[in-house]
């Protein structure tokens, strides 16, 4: 049957989303169940059939309108999930390109130090202070 369906895509969905949205629900209008007791008439029997089958027509109405919420919303989840993605994977390339650059510009900075820096020759020789070029940085992970 057509209803358990819609069991299925509802079990399917995790129990914390459920939770944070709230669920929609039929306003459909179930008709009175006759009294088991008596016995019930034809024309009783026939208006109980046709309220069944309009209550039956409105909640498989309701399910397939929630079966396509259902699709459209893990469509939307889909895309979502992939934007995520990338945008995890450009920001982990960042990072790298940064640490990258820090490294670089560190190794760079040590052999201008030690380019630059003048060297003791002796006792008569003349000091120069020297040049104030930048210390080299720790790398840091992002």
């Amino acid at each position: 049957m057509k209803l358990i369906s819609t069991g299925l895509v509802l079990a399917a969905l995790s129990t914390s989303a459920l939770a944070q949205v709230p669920l929609a629900t039929h306003d459909c209008l179930r008709p009175p169940l006759p009294d088991a007791t008596k016995k019930i008439s034809v024309a009783e029997s026939n208006t109980f059939v046709r309220a069944m089958e309009t209550f039956r027509n409105c909640v498989q109405a309701f399910s397939e309108s929630q079966k396509q919420v259902a699709a459209t919303k893990q469509k939307e989840a889909e895309t979502l999930k992939a934007a995520a993605l990338d945008a995890s994977a450009f920001a982990a390339a960042a990072a790298t390109a940064a640490n990258a650059a820090v490294k670089d510009y560190n190794a760079y900075s040590e052999q201008a130090v030690k380019i630059v820096t003048p060297k003791d020759t002796g006792e008569g020789a003349k000091k120069v202070a020297p040049v104030d070029i930048p210390a080299p940085r720790p790398a840091r992970g992002y």
